[in-house]
């Protein structure tokens, strides 16, 4: 017996619709696979530190009083703790905040003193021989926003103590000399703009202080 034309015509679309299933079934299965095969990247872990230095420091902090003001040297202690991620065997980048105690004399026709300065920082850090897995060389720079308190010894026109706030800037090295310990050296430049009014009359006064220090030290890492 000859089969119908509609038996034969529903035949073929059946066929079609497997022939053109076969390849998409292919298709996700491969991109299945593909996906299993690829492991997802893990997060680069953080590197916490706790830092020390000493070194030393150069000051100038100008009036608008004719150009009075202070200027001179002093020797610095720094205290440290900041966070690094890498985000390259190469690059990493990370916050530091900074403690410095400058120990300073207040000298000067205006004299005054730098009693302490804060420091908010971004850190950029590229490591120079990244092969070198023993010792790498680390040079990094770091911008950010610092914070000082100022004492005048003079009080007849200016107040006794100030707060001023202002910008910073930094760069340095650093190589390990133990699993947990880095060796740094590093220049950091600050600019402490501040206004203020007189104590006996009502007139404003402008105070410009910068700062450029220099200072080794230790970092103790924690992962």
């Amino acid at each position: 017996a000859q089969s119908s034309p509609v038996v034969h015509e529903i035949a073929d679309k059946n066929a079609i619709s497997v022939g053109r299933s076969i390849p998409a079934e292919a298709q996700v299965n491969a991109q299945s696979s593909s996906t299993a095969a690829t492991p997802p990247q893990a997060l680069r872990p953080l590197v916490f530190d706790v830092g020390i230095k000493f070194g030393g420091l150069g000051r100038s902090s100008t009036f608008n009083l004719g150009g009075a003001g202070t200027s001179g040297g002093s020797s610095l202690v720094g205290l440290s703790t900041g966070v690094m991620q890498a985000s390259s065997p190469r690059w990493s980048k990370g916050l530091r905040l900074a403690v410095l105690l400058p120990l300073n004399a207040a000298t000067g026709l205006y004299p005054s003193k730098l009693l302490v300065v804060g420091t908010f920082e971004v850190v950029v850090a590229a490591k120079v021989n990244p092969s070198n897995s023993s010792r790498p060389v680390t040079v990094y720079g770091a911008f950010g926003g610092a914070a000082g308190s100022e004492r005048f010894a003079s009080g007849e026109f200016l107040p006794d103590t100030e707060t001023v706030f202002g910008i910073t800037a930094a760069a340095g090295a650093e190589i390990p000399v133990r699993p947990h310990i880095v060796l740094f050296a590093e220049a950091e430049y600050m600019y402490l703009p501040e206004s203020f009014n007189s104590l006996r009359v009502n007139m404003p006064y402008s105070l410009h202080e910068t700062v450029i220090s220099g200072a080794m030290g230790l970092r103790f890492l924690f992962r």
